[in-house]
C-alpha cells in the first residue's frame, strides 16, 4: 500500500467516526472525545493491516553475492596462483553486496563477518536460490569456479523464481583429466586373470593433446601400464588392465599376509601419472581392494561344440556375474580352448578346476556324451544353464532330454510369466524363423519345473517348452532345449530384441540374489556414503562389526535375527577399517572378515565440461516485490482495543449507551 492511499484511507475512518457522533448519537454535551477514540482507534485497526509508518525503518537487501563452499575451491585459480577461494574473497570485498550467502551441501548467510573456508562436498546452487528469493531479493551474483553440482536445475529455479544471475568464475579455464570410477571383480581365484576397468574423465575447455598414462599397482607392486587417448572434455573413456595373484611372488600369491593380516585379500590402486601438468590431484588415484579365494566368484561357461551362443552367453555373464566370466570349449584328449579374452589352448584341468570352484555353471553339452567330471560338478551347483545339444538326463537336475523332435518348431508369443516375459512386452514373435533342433523335456510336472518359453510344431501344431526354470530355496536351473537360437540376433531388430529378452531374462534371473558370500559390501562408501550389505536370502542370527584399522576400537555393530535384505550402516570418516561378519546362511554358519578404506567423496573432485558463464535476467513477481520486509507489528491491536474500551466508559459517562 502507498503512502497516498493510506493517508486517504486513514482520512475516510476520521471522517466516518466524527459523522456517526455528529448525525446519529443523541445531542448531549461530550461528544467529541469519544468519537476522537474512536476514530484513533479505527485508523489503528484498519491502518495497521499495511501502514507505511508502522512498517519500521529498516530496508530490504536488493541484491546478494553466493559464493560457491565447495572443496574445488582450494585448488588454484591458475598454475601457481592463489587459491579459487581467496580470488572469490577478493571479488567479494570489490562488490559490497547487501547479503552474502555460502552455497555448497547446504546454504548459510553471513553478515560482516568473513565465511568459512570451502569444506562442501557439493555445490548445490539451487538451494541458495531457494533461500534468496524467501528473503524478497530479486538479484544475485555468483562466485564459482564453474563446477556447480546442480547447474541445469539451479538455473530453471532462477527462471521460476524471477531472479536475476550472473556468473562470475574465480577460476581460469584449464585443461584437467581424473580417473572417475574404478572397477574389479570381488572375488577371484588365484590362477584367474584379474581385468581392472578404468573410468577417465576429462574437463576444460579444450581436449588434451598428449594421451594419458596409468599405471596399475597391487600390494605395493607394480603390475601393469596403459596408455589411453584423452575423452573429450565432458565425455569419459575407459581403459583396462590385468594381472594375475599368482605372478606376483611365491609368498603373496601362498598366503597373501601384506595384506595388513587379512589373508586372501589384495589391495590395489591406479595412479593416473601423466601428463603432470594436467591432473586433477584429488583425483588423480583409486583403490580397492580384492578377494583372492579358491572358490572363485564368478560364471564359467563350457562348451563341447563350437557355437556362436558361446560368446554371446559369456559377455552376458561376464556382464552380470561379479566376478565376471571365462569360457572353455572342450577339444578332446584332455584338452580345451580358453575362449578369452585372450583365447589360448589349456588343459582339461583348467577347466575342471573352474567347474568346481566357480560359483555359477553355464554350459552347452550332449548329455550322454558329457564328461564325468563336467557332469558331476553340474550335480552339486545351487544354479545352472544347461544348452541342449544331445539327450539323456539333464546333469543335476531329475529330467530327462528325448531325441530331436521331428519338423520345424517356432516360438510362440507372449511367453507365459516367468523371467522373459518383463523383457518381451510388445515384441512380435510371429516373424521369427524356426530354431535349430528342439529336444523334447520329460519330468517337468513331477519334478516341479515350469515353462517360460514354448515352441509349436509349424506355428500351428502342438507345442513344447523351449525354456524350462526350476527355482526350489536357493537353487535356480534354466533348461534351453532349443539349438542356435543365435540367429535370432542376426535377424533385424525385433529379433535381436526377442533373443535379448530370452538371454538376458534367464541369466539375470539365475544370478539374481546369489552373491559369492552371504553377506557382502554392496559398494564402497565413502565419507558422504553410508556402507551398505546386500544379505542373501535365508541368512539369520547375523552380526556386522566395524573395527578401525588394527581391530582397536570397535566403531559400529549390527545383531539381527533376522535380517532384511539390505542393511545400511552409519557415515564413516576417512580412514582404514576391517569388518567381520557372522550369522547362519543357506549353507551353515560362516565367519567372514573384510578390509575397508573409506576416502573422501571424490564427485567434487572428478573434471567435466565448464560451460559459458551463466546470465538470467530477473523478472520477479510484483508479489514478492511489494512484500513488506518486516512483518506487520501486533502493538496497534491492543492499544485500540485499550481506546474502545475508554470510549465505552467516556459513552455511559454523558449518558450515551
Amino acid at each position: 500500500m502507498s503512502l497516498l492511499v493510506w493517508v486517504v484511507g486513514v482520512a475516510a475512518v476520521i471522517a466516518v467516526s466524527a459523522w456517526i457522533y455528529a448525525a446519529r448519537e443523541e445531542q448531549v454535551g461530550g461528544r467529541t472525545g469519544p468519537a476522537v477514540l474512536r476514530g484513533v482507534a479505527l485508523v489503528l485497526i484498519v491502518g495497521s493491516l499495511d501502514a507505511p509508518p508502522f512498517r519500521g525503518a529498516g530496508e530490504r537487501p536488493s541484491w546478494a553475492v553466493l559464493v560457491d563452499g565447495s572443496r574445488s575451491m582450494e585448488l588454484p585459480a591458475r598454475s601457481g596462483g592463489p587459491a579459487r577461494w581467496d580470488s572469490a574473497l577478493t571479488v567479494l570485498a570489490e562488490l559490497d553486496p547487501d547479503l552474502v550467502y555460502v552455497f555448497g551441501d547446504n546454504p548459510a548467510a553471513f553478515g560482516d563477518t568473513e565465511p568459512p573456508p570451502p569444506g562442501h562436498a557439493l555445490s548445490r546452487l539451487g538451494p541458495a536460490l531457494e533461500a534468496v528469493s524467501l528473503g524478497g531479493l530479486d538479484s544475485v551474483w555468483v562466485l564459482t569456479d564453474g563446477a556447480l553440482t546442480d547447474r541445469a536445475a539451479a538455473l530453471s529455479t532462477a527462471r521460476r523464481l524471477g531472479i536475476g544471475l550472473r556468473e562470475i568464475r574465480t577460476a581460469a579455464p584449464s585443461t584437467t583429466a581424473g580417473i572417475r570410477s574404478v572397477r574389479a571383480p570381488e572375488l577371484v581365484r588365484t590362477t584367474d586373470t584379474v581385468s581392472v576397468t578404468v573410468e577417465l574423465a576429462a574437463g576444460g575447455a579444450e581436449t588434451l593433446s598428449d594421451s594419458l598414462r596409468l599405471v596399475l599397482t597391487v600390494d605395493g607392486r607394480a603390475v601393469g601400464e596403459a596408455s589411453a587417448l584423452p575423452p573429450a572434455p565432458g565425455r569419459t573413456a575407459g581403459v583396462a588392465m590385468q594381472f594375475s595373484p599368482e605372478h606376483l611372488g611365491t609368498e603373496v600369491a601362498a598366503d597373501f599376509a601384506d595384506t595388513g593380516g587379512l589373508r586372501g585379500w589384495l589391495q590395489y590402486r591406479v595412479d593416473l601419472i601423466e601428463p603432470a601438468g594436467a591432473l586433477a590431484p584429488p583425483a588423480s588415484s583409486a583403490t580397492g581392494w580384492i578377494e583372492v579365494s579358491d572358490e572363485g566368484g564368478g560364471a564359467v561357461y563350457v562348451a563341447s561344440d563350437p557355437s556362436w551362443e558361446g560368446g554371446l552367453i559369456t559377455r552376458e555373464l561376464d556382464r552380470l556375474a561379479l566376478g565376471g566370466a571365462e569360457g572353455f570349449l572342450l577339444l578332446g584328449d584332455g584338452r580345451v580352448l580358453r575362449t578369452g579374452p585372450p583365447v589360448s589352448p589349456d588343459d582339461e584341468s583348467a577347466a575342471e578346476a573352474a567347474v568346481r570352484s566357480g560359483r555359477f555353471t553355464a554350459v552347452r553339452i550332449d548329455p550322454a556324451t558329457a564328461p564325468d567330471w563336467l557332469v558331476s560338478g553340474l550335480e552339486n551347483k545351487h544354479r545352472t544353464l544347461t544348452l541342449l545339444a544331445g539327450h539323456g538326463r539333464v546333469p543335476g537336475t531329475e529330467i530327462r532330454a528325448t531325441a530331436a523332435l521331428p519338423g520345424e518348431w517356432y516360438i510362440t508369443g507372449p511367453p507365459p510369466p516367468g523371467p522373459v516375459a518383463p523383457l518381451a512386452v510388445g515384441l512380435e514373435f510371429g516373424s521369427l524363423p524356426p530354431v535349430g533342433q528342439l529336444f523334447g523335456l520329460e519330468g517337468l510336472e513331477e519334478a516341479g519345473w515350469r515353462t517360460v518359453l514354448e515352441a509349436r510344431r509349424d506355428r500351428r501344431g502342438g507345442s513344447q517348452p523351449l525354456i524350462a526354470v526350476y527355482e526350489s530355496g536357493v537353487n535356480r536351473h534354466a533348461v534351453v532345449a532349443g539349438t542356435d537360437l543365435w540367429r535370432f540376433a542376426l535377424r533385424g531388430e525385433n529379433a535381436g530384441r526377442i533373443y535379448d529378452a530370452m538371454l538376458s531374462g534367464v541369466v539375470g534371473w539365475l544370478l539374481e540374489d546369489y552373491a559369492p558370500r552371504p553377506v557382502r559390501l554392496a559398494e564402497v562408501p565413502d565419507n558422504s556414503r553410508p556402507p551398505a550389505w546386500l544379505v542373501a536370502e535365508g541368512v539369520s542370527d547375523l552380526s556386522i562389526t566395524v573395527n578401525s584399522a588394527g581391530r582397536a576400537d570397535e566403531v559400529w555393530r549390527a545383531e539381527l535375527a533376522d535380517p532384511p535384505g539390505t542393511l545400511t550402516g552409519p557415515v564413516l570418516p576417512p580412514g582404514s577399517y576391517r569388518i567381520m561378519t557372522s550369522g547362519n546362511g543357506p549353507d551353515g554358519p560362516f565367519s567372514l572378515e573384510r578390509p575397508l578404506d573409506v576416502a573422501e567423496d571424490r564427485s567434487e573432485w572428478i573434471p567435466g565440461a565448464v560451460p559459458d558463464p551463466a546470465v538470467v535476467e530477473a523478472a520477479p513477481d510484483p508479489a514478492l516485490r511489494d512484500r513488506p520486509a518486516l512483518p506487520r507489528p501486533v502493538w496497534p491491536f491492543p492499544v485500540a482495543a485499550a481506546l474502545l474500551c475508554a470510549e465505552w466508559a467516556w459513552r455511559r459517562r454523558i449518558g450515551l449507551r
